[in-house]
């Protein structure tokens, strides 16, 4: 009796514990059934992820050295296409007026409507690349720019033309948009400074390299052989593209490894993470075009980040009007030789990329060192000592000094500084922007290229009506005033870092 008393206290005592654990004995069974039940489930799932391996070579991460530079470069090749494009046909003016005969401002349209093209193309091709991979969008978009080239070449009207242009323009926008996520893709971020680098220096160049090539083709061959070159060009890309460029977007890949195993296998359950979290292409698309439209007029940090770039944007554009002006109008310069005062502001650009790889040797020392966390205002630091301030001096001194006393000499070494000037401010606000908007960052970098495409694309329209009223001087003077009151916008940001991000619904808090 005692033993059956006993062992009807030991069950008790088992019960409690069991409660203890997880409720009462049944329906802790019952649930830890249900957590076994559920855990083979998630197994079974997991059988079906399609997901790289540590090693993977498919996985553009693990791509050999050669191919990831070989890539880095080609992607800054559709660049330097793209934006040689936009300038380029800056150089045809005369002939365009001539031939439509037509006002200079419509002229000069040709260059406004190519930029407009970089407005719209951004807002499709960006959301585009992240559901179909960056190589389909390619291949599309470098064949739209490369046949409206045919369209721009072969116009009967200045009508046609434009419109032409607009839509290479859309086209050319893509690898603005989208280069700059294939490197994200294939590298690791210890080891992206240095290619970065040398890639942010080609949408400047670019521009620069247009006019300098132009004006050699224009004294010796039709003004229409300027569309001929950009039709070859970019036909030269879209061929690498087709043939040599590999996918590097990950989702991308992996969804095309899932459809091939669902297809070899007649199994449907195979999927990629992806698959499962990706939204409906119509709400892509709407966050797309809505998000960097809010951010334009709701954000203070991409609001005067965009200011102060889109300023400068439109500097290096007026500039395709203000060096002809100086070097042709006051020092009396052949058109072709007017054209290599562009060098000046090539070289400096090529200034501050050496610069820049310093400063990433150093920075890598610091962070290796210091265990001091550094801030996305960091990034500010070279527009504030060194891009804003060469900004100011180099249009001072090209204003005071482009006359016919002064040795044309000393007006083109102003450029250099301008070179230095554009990029710095440039790589520094754009990486400020993907820093602290984080996983917002596209839509904030697309706000900026919509504020900056649009103000450059308008300005160009009246430089040459305001150096005329103005002079070189005092236009040049206001264009420096200008750029001395925007100085103050990264440093705004440094002294007020914390309570500007706080204030953001997007900004990420550091």
């Amino acid at each position: 009796m005692h033993r059956q008393n006993s062992s009807t206290s030991a069950y008790s005592e088992e019960e409690i514990d069991i409660e203890k654990m997880g409720g009462e004995g049944e329906n802790g069974i019952r649930n830890e059934e249900k957590d076994q039940e559920q855990e083979q489930k998630q197994n079974h799932l997991d059988e079906y992820l399609v997901q790289f391996t540590q090693n993977d070579p498919t996985n553009p991460k693990n791509w050999s050295s050669g191919l990831k530079w070989y890539t880095t470069v080609l992607s800054s090749v559709f660049i330097l296409s793209s934006t040689i494009a936009s300038s380029l046909p800056s150089t045809t003016i005369a002939n365009m007026i001539e031939e439509y005969d037509t006002t200079e401002t419509i002229a000069i349209c040709t260059i406004t409507m190519f930029l407009l093209g970089y407005v719209c193309g951004p807002l499709f091709w960006a959301p585009l690349s992240e559901v179909y991979g960056r190589k389909p969008i390619f291949t599309l978009t470098l064949l739209l720019y490369t046949l409206f080239n045919v369209g721009c070449a072969l116009s009967p009207t200045i009508t046609g033309l434009l419109i032409c242009r607009l839509i290479a323009g859309i086209g050319a926008s893509s690898p603005l948009t989208n280069s700059g996520g294939v490197l994200t893709d294939i590298w690791e971020m210890d080891a992206i400074a240095i290619p970065m680098a040398l890639f942010s220096l080609v949408p400047f160049l670019g521009p620069v390299l247009g006019p300098i090539i132009g004006n050699f083709m224009i004294i010796s061959v039709p003004w229409q052989d300027i569309y001929w070159l950009m039709l070859a060009f970019g036909g030269v890309c879209w061929l690498l593209c087709v043939f040599t460029l590999k996918e590097t977007y990950e989702p991308a890949i992996l969804h095309r490894r899932a459809a091939q195993l669902r297809k070899k296998t007649g199994d449907s359950g195979y999927y990629t993470a992806q698959e499962k979290t990706q939204p409906a292409m119509r709400t892509l698309l709407k966050t797309s075009l809505t998000r960097p439209l809010l951010f334009l007029v709701t954000e203070p940090l991409v609001i005067f980040s965009s200011l102060y770039v889109a300023v400068i944007y439109t500097i290096l554009y007026l500039s395709f009007e203000i060096v002809p002006y100086v070097f042709r109008g006051v020092f009396e310069m052949r058109q072709e030789i007017a054209g290599l005062m562009f060098i000046p502001i090539a070289i400096g650009m090529f200034i501050n990329l050496a610069i820049t790889m310093v400063g990433v040797g150093v920075m890598r020392r610091r962070s290796a060192n210091v265990a001091t966390k550094s801030l996305p205002e960091d990034r500010l630091l070279p527009a504030i000592y060194l891009g804003g301030p060469c900004m100011v001096v180099s249009l001072f001194w090209l204003g005071f000094t482009s006359r016919a006393d002064v040795p044309w000499e000393v007006p083109a070494a102003s450029l250099i500084l301008f070179g230095v000037a554009i990029v710095s401010i440039f790589n520094s606000f754009l990486s400020y922007l993907a820093d602290v908007y984080a996983v917002y960052a596209a839509s904030a970098l697309a706000s900026n290229t919509i504020a900056r495409s649009v103000i450059a694309s308008v300005c160009p329209l009246f430089v040459r009506q305001m150096f005329d009223a103005m002079g070189i001087d005092y236009a040049c003077l206001l264009l420096a005033l200008v750029a001395l009151t925007l100085c103050a916008v990264p440093v705004w940001f440094r002294l007020r870092a914390a309570s500007l991000r706080a204030r953001s619904a997007y900004a990420r808090r550091v």
